[in-house]
């Protein structure tokens, strides 16, 4: 903590290399000792840094040791079952690559070795009971599927010929020949393949009696024009894969029970269908019925809650208490995501770990009665936690950017609810310019998360701060469409983008100026990706009150994007009402591109160039029809970035994103 003398200075954008982020945690499994991921980003190299570090589970602040030191990244660190060793996936090759590595906990101790072979990256893994080896998934090069148009007599072999719909991904590029697959790796390398064929394999868990794997695959006909997945399980040894009869819809992170009688999953029955709901079910091993766990939750499995400042982390999955009668899993609400526990009598979920906060990770015990969290909330990215004999409270164990919070100063943001379009509950958060002097008055920027089916909340956002520090009201608001309201909240942005959850985005901005004095209302400014990028070429075309606006990895024409985007056929099209043919007035009507001439509000376009999922197009579009109407707009590329340069993106790109973004509204505010 800072003295009282302490002078803080304001946030600046290039701060964010002094920020560390907590990832990952997992805990041994005699729950003596944790092991995390901390995360920094490296100005000089341009690169992100990360590495495992340890502490007791009876310790405190400052008791942490770093295990790892390689100028790399790790991340998903794992136990072995027995203790013995701990895994991880990790670059340090240094061909940008991951791969699976091992190190010894005990004993000697001894160096990390990589234990996978091959050129492609591992994506994940999981250790066998026995810890005598482990079952990964790694992509792989496929032939392109049937008919194959290549003609007999190629000139060169830099001219792709694509097949099938699905044949790209954001962060990925083109997959039309790629297939992710099942391997098992003794402890000496030996590598085992598992799984066959045209169709991508993936969250594998085994029995614990190590004889089967369980896993998701999708291997139904047509299965590129579904979101659709099923559960199967294989012999560990290889063999014929069995397939679960879960419920229609995509399911995800198996897991089976320690009596190995159960496997857990989670899957939202209804395929095809934007904004439904994940609910955790369990199904009998050897087949049968599935039951929802939380038919009565209406709230997603998982943790929903967005942040700009998170790294090293990785989806949790359920976990099972050790007499296998109730399941651990996340869930976001009303912008926080507690830890919740159900069990199998049908008895209603309860709250863990609940307060204004978000748990980011955790991880239990064999035996239960020590669990480790990442906890984050609006003031903080994350630290490690620990719970020991079912305590109420969390005991924190670090405190990862104490020293340099303790140098600036932090805007907390201010929860309330409001009246939405149609008299519907709102929630949104305001926060108040650093410095800011009772009587005066300062500018607010209207921040739009992303999806839409995401959501804002009780969670550190850095860019929210370096517009606080230079003198700027942020306002950010959970309009229908996103998460933790509920599966009515959620679902009814469809069919509805720029309706409705425009209308609550406004009515939020009047309930923030009643709420706030200090607020000028001349002085307004809008930004947002992805949806949110959406929204903010869609609200300029709405209304001239905002006086300045940042469109990042937008969209403007909804036509063109449902054709050249990663998810436009089978994402948009759920929630647009079908293809353009189908719907072509709605397409025409919501899409900004179509309502141009009425924009004379300043924007700054930001796009990444390797975007798949809004690809530039949209910007290109949006640039190109406001310069011809002789309207203020830049336009801002970054090459060799996709979707993600907010949060994943090259450090310096990063920081350059930033700056345009903190220019624009005090050049323009």
């Amino acid at each position: 903590m800072a003295s009282a003398t302490t002078t803080r200075r304001p946030v600046r954008p290039d701060d964010l290399f002094n920020l560390a982020f907590i990832g990952d945690v997992t805990i041994s499994p005699d729950g003596r000792t944790i092991c995390y991921v901390q995360t920094r980003m490296d100005r000089e190299t341009n690169e992100y840094r990360s590495d495992l570090w340890m502490i007791p589970a009876t310790g405190s602040m400052g008791d942490a040791v770093r295990f790892t030191r390689e100028p790399r990244t790790v991340g998903q660190p794992r136990w072995s079952p027995n203790g013995q060793w701990l895994s991880f996936l990790s670059d340090r090759d240094g061909k940008g690559k991951r791969h699976l590595w091992i190190i010894p906990t005990s004993g000697t101790g001894g160096e990390a070795r990589r234990l996978t072979g091959g050129d492609l990256p591992v994506s994940d893994y999981a250790w066998a009971p026995d810890s005598a080896r482990l079952v990964f998934v790694r992509g792989e090069k496929s032939a392109p599927p049937p008919p194959n148009p290549e003609p007999a007599g190629r000139v060169t072999d830099d001219v792709l010929t694509i097949t099938r719909i699905r044949n790209k991904a954001d962060g990925r590029g083109f997959i039309y020949d790629r297939r992710n697959h099942l391997w098992t790796v003794a402890l000496d390398g030996t590598e085992t393949r598992l799984t066959e064929g045209d169709h991508d394999n993936l969250s594998p868990a085994w029995s614990p009696d190590g004889s089967e794997i369980v896993f998701v695959s999708k291997r139904m006909a047509d299965a590129d024009f579904t979101n659709a997945t099923e559960l199967y399980i294989i012999p560990a040894n290889g063999g014929e894969p069995r397939r679960l009869p879960t419920p229609e819809g995509p399911v995800d992170a198996p897991t089976w029970s320690p009596d190995g009688a159960r496997i857990a999953f989670t899957g939202s029955g209804r395929a095809n269908v934007a904004g439904v709901l994940n609910r955790l079910w369990v199904i009998p091993a050897a087949g049968g019925a599935a039951r929802d766990l939380t038919p009565t939750l209406d709230l997603n499995i998982g943790l929903d809650v967005s942040s700009d400042s998170r790294a090293g982390l990785s989806a949790s999955r359920p976990v099972w208490s050790p007499k296998s009668d109730a399941l651990f899993f996340l869930a976001s609400t009303h912008g926080t995501t507690p830890l919740w526990r159900v069990g199998l009598d049908g008895d209603e979920p309860e709250r863990i770990v609940d307060g204004a906060r978000q748990v980011q990770s955790f991880s239990c015990s064999r035996d239960g009665e020590t669990v480790a969290l990442n906890l984050g909330d609006g003031l903080n990215p994350g630290d490690l936690s620990v719970i020991t004999n079912g305590g109420a409270e969390p005991r924190r164990l670090t405190d990862a950017n104490g020293a340099f919070f303790a140098t600036v100063s932090l805007a907390a943001p201010e929860a309330f609810t409001y009246e939405g379009a149609e008299g519907w509950e709102v929630q949104g958060w305001l926060i108040s310019p650093v410095g800011r002097r009772d009587g005066e008055r300062y500018p607010l920027v209207l921040e739009i998360h992303g999806g839409p089916h995401t959501a804002y909340g009780v969670m550190f956002f850095f860019e929210f701060q370096c517009l606080a520090a230079q003198g700027q009201g942020v306002l950010f608001i959970n309009p229908r469409g996103s998460t933790g309201y509920g599966e009515r909240f959620t679902m009814a942005s469809n069919d509805d983008w720029g309706g409705n959850d425009y209308r609550d985005l406004m009515h939020g901005v009047d309930a923030a100026i009643a709420r706030a004095p200090w607020i000028d209302p001349h002085r307004l400014g809008v930004t947002g990706g992805s949806f949110g990028g959406y929204m903010t070429n869609w609200v300029i075309t709405q209304t001239d009150r905002f006086k300045a606006a940042v469109a990042q990895r937008s969209i403007c024409n909804m036509i063109s994007k449902w054709g050249v985007s990663d998810n436009g056929y089978n994402g948009n099209d759920r929630q647009w009402g079908g293809p353009p043919w189908e719907n072509l007035q709605f397409y025409l009507d919501r899409s900004p591109l179509m309502h141009v001439t009425k924009v004379v509000t300043p924007l700054l376009l930001i796009h990444s160039e390797r975007d798949l999922r809004c690809p530039i197009e949209q910007a290109e579009q949006f640039f190109t029809a406001l310069q011809y109407l002789r309207r203020e707009v830049a336009l801002v590329r970054f090459p060799d970035e996709g979707h993600e340069l907010s949060r994943s993106g090259q450090p310096l790109h990063r920081l350059e994103r930033l700056e345009r973004i903190t220019a624009w509204f005090r050049d323009h505010l």
